[in-house]
């Protein structure tokens, strides 16, 4: 049986995580990132755009999934032979944009999984 980590991180999202909160955050955050996302990919590691005032919220999730996983494997395993990597202090301003992202995300999904002791 094989498994795509990145198929798995998508079901994850849907799973815990609230389209609308994370646009409300994203908004509190900087307004400008939510057209960010929809008009710029993530040029270091070929992570696609992200729509989130779409109506169709799976394709949404299907490219954040992507956005977000393919952001981490280029900053985890920065091969050399690999065109897709993150190059520190060249690609910080990109880097920049994409940390609130992750951020909001993985807030969501620990205050969704955690339960109080």
């Amino acid at each position: 049986m094989t498994f795509s980590e990145q198929e798995g991180l998508r079901l994850s999202l849907i799973k815990f995580v609230d389209l609308d909160e994370l646009v409300d955050k994203i908004k509190d955050y900087d307004e400008s990132l939510l057209e960010y996302y929809r008009t710029n990919s993530v040029s270091f590691s070929g992570g696609i755009t992200v729509n989130f005032e779409s109506d169709e919220k799976e394709l949404c999730f299907k490219h954040l999934a992507g956005r977000i996983y393919k952001t981490r494997n280029a900053i985890v395993h920065r091969k050399e032979s690999e065109k897709t990597k993150y190059t520190p202090f060249r690609d910080d301003q990109k880097l920049v944009k994409e940390v609130p992202l992750i951020r909001f995300v993985a807030e969501q999904i620990i205050f969704s999984t955690s339960q109080l002791a």
